[in-house]
């Protein structure tokens, strides 16, 4: 395989990493003689497609390769840290989860580790940073205990506003290694935190194990539509290997999505004419097994779903918090609440910041400069694309 990048998708990737997960025909890994120049760029991306763990343990069965010792070696490490990072993080989320099932609250988990035990049977193949939760939201005071209780810290922008304005609560704890837990209380994202009927999302809940553990998760359909939503979520910031994953889903055999049940959840929440361009992406990269029925359905409810300018900011490649933020800032009915919103992420309390940036003393005022400058600029950009359509973009 010559070295260079492939024209056929929008993804900024050596061609050896798209043609082993699309499985080309007439392409096999073990064929295939790069040059160290290659292999290096291949690490690389490899990293940036959050794609580095699954590629080690396909050389690892691949083991006539010509591999480079060095890029070996360092594949090996990459892989061996993020091992390490993820089974910490599944011992907290585990600890999590059965203090949760103990008091009989609702709690699922969301991507990261169990994700990767459900679409690999492995923990330790899907690079995680964090703990993500959906909760119901009328249980977050018995939730919130229970993190307090294992040493988490609330951290928020400002008193009580995530409970106003967001869709989930922040936790951190330093120790043993840093680690952040969100309870979601929904599984979309701002500003269409509130789209979906969220009593639905429970009632399509399937039981399932991870490592033995009995637990409660999203069903096919729900899980899709939030991975969808999720991808939309980091707009271009989005790794392959979360839309590897979604043709993963489309495909499997055990708990086969319902695409009638897909459609009425996402078509009546108003979301049709985000999701449908991504399932036509990973239709058109994988041949992902998706009927035509399904994106003219989409395609027919976007057509009538209200054209609100919040709509197009969700789409728009800029900023992911900031775009969210703005267009958040646009939904809100009542000016009182527009400028309590805006006051509460424009100037955020000194330690929510410690914890997001690692600022202290001085370099906290300067943090707050940047965020002012930063989202005047991202408000300004943002104008022109709203007011001028030809400057709009799907974000992909």
């Amino acid at each position: 395989m010559a070295r260079g990048r492939t024209p056929t998708t929008p993804f900024d990737l050596h061609p050896l990493l798209l043609a082993w997960l699309q499985d080309a025909a007439g392409v096999r890994v073990a064929d295939v003689r790069l040059s160290e120049a290659d292999w290096t760029q291949v690490l690389a991306d490899a990293d940036r497609h959050a794609l580095s763990p699954l590629l080690h343990q396909q050389l690892e069965r691949e083991r006539g390769m010509q591999v480079p010792p060095g890029i070996r070696e360092a594949l090996k490490g990459r892989a061996a840290a993020i091992v390490a990072r993820n089974l910490l993080i599944w011992s907290a989320c585990r600890a999590i989860l059965q203090a949760a099932q103990h008091q009989g609250l609702a709690c699922v988990p969301l991507r990261g580790v169990v994700l990767g035990w459900q679409l690999h049977g492995n923990l330790t193949l899907r690079p995680t940073g964090d703990v993500d939760l959906l909760v119901k939201r009328s249980q977050f005071p018995e939730i919130r205990r229970i993190l307090t209780q294992r040493g988490f810290s609330e951290v928020e922008v400002r008193p009580g506003f995530a409970a106003e304005f967001e869709y989930t609560l922040e936790f951190f704890k330093p120790h043993p290694m840093p680690l952040v837990v969100e309870p979601h209380w929904t599984i979309a994202y701002p500003p269409l935190t509130g789209a979906l009927e969220m009593s639905a999302v429970w009632g399509r809940c399937i039981e399932g194990r991870v490592e033995g553990l009995p637990l409660t998760l999203l069903g096919p359909e729900d899980l899709l539509l939030h991975l969808c939503l999720h991808i939309l979520h980091h707009g271009a910031a989005a790794p392959l290997l979360w839309f590897y994953e979604l043709d993963r889903i489309v495909r499997a055999e055990e708990h086969r999505c319902k695409w009638p049940v897909f459609v009425e959840a996402a078509t009546s929440a108003g979301l049709a004419s985000l999701v449908q361009p991504v399932l036509r992406q990973i239709h058109t990269v994988f041949q992902s097994p998706i009927p035509e029925t399904v994106f003219a359905r989409l395609a027919e409810r976007g057509r009538m779903e209200p054209k609100r300018r919040t709509l197009a900011l969700v789409t728009q490649a800029l900023d992911v918090n900031g775009r969210e933020r703005v267009a958040t800032l646009l939904e809100l009915p009542e000016w009182s609440r527009k400028v309590r919103y805006a006051a509460g992420f424009l100037f955020p309390s000194p330690a929510f910041l410690r914890v997001q940036y690692g600022a202290t003393g001085w370099r906290l005022g300067w943090v707050y400069v940047r965020r002012l400058g930063r989202f005047f600029v991202l408000g300004v950009r943002l104008a022109v694309r709203l007011i001028l359509p030809r400057h709009r973009s799907d974000g992909f």
